[in-house]
């Protein structure tokens, strides 16, 4: 059985992962979403999407199931600095609304994509599929505690975007959906 993580943003990361192989041997990938406008990032996100699925099949590693990140459902807040014109630096904290939006839009095209392609698919809340980052790395970071995770279980993935896909690839592993799958496989094998 195979598994596509994806952890879906306009830098969208993308793992495969063969229960047959080691762990360490996932293999990891990234795609930038173009565009000017959300509506360009989407289609952007929705040909990337394909041709990486064309391509994956193609070399005989198509997907059983496909795993990503559920967009946000908060909007975050970032902090920010300006100058003021006498020179003084003042700190305040701001939102963009927009960024909600265009998760939304990137998942649902995604979605979208896997449908297409007749591929079973579902998506975790990050805190779901963080459970599986050990308690030693919680006082890190969210992106250090990725990279430190990463790094234990030997896979190699060289940015967060690779990193967080890995790791919902490797929570999908053990989800039940997965353990259905597998036991309909055996079951189907066996008759």
């Amino acid at each position: 059985m195979i598994l596509l993580g994806l952890d879906i943003s306009t830098n969208v990361g993308w793992a495969l992962y063969d229960l047959d192989r080691p762990m360490s041997a996932i293999e990891t990938g990234h795609f930038k979403c173009v565009g000017d406008s959300e509506f360009e990032k989407v289609s952007s996100l929705h040909g990337l999407l394909a041709s990486l699925l064309v391509r994956l099949k193609k070399d005989g590693k198509a997907p059983d199931l496909a795993v990503f990140e559920a967009p946000l459902d908060f909007i975050p807040q970032f902090e920010k600095k300006r100058e003021d014109l006498a020179g003084v630096v003042h700190e305040t904290t701001t939102i963009n609304p927009k960024t909600i939006g265009l998760l939304h839009g990137l998942a649902r095209a995604a979605q979208a994509v896997l449908r297409g392609y007749k591929i079973r698919h579902m998506e975790v809340r990050p805190q779901t599929w963080q459970t599986i980052i050990p308690r030693q790395f919680k006082a890190h970071p969210t992106k250090q505690r990725a990279e430190m995770t990463c790094d234990m279980l030997r896979i190699v993935a060289t940015n967060e975007h690779k990193r967080d896909a890995a790791l919902i690839a490797v929570w999908a592993s053990g989800c039940q959906e997965v353990k259905m799958m597998r036991h309909q496989a055996a079951k189907a094998g066996a008759a």
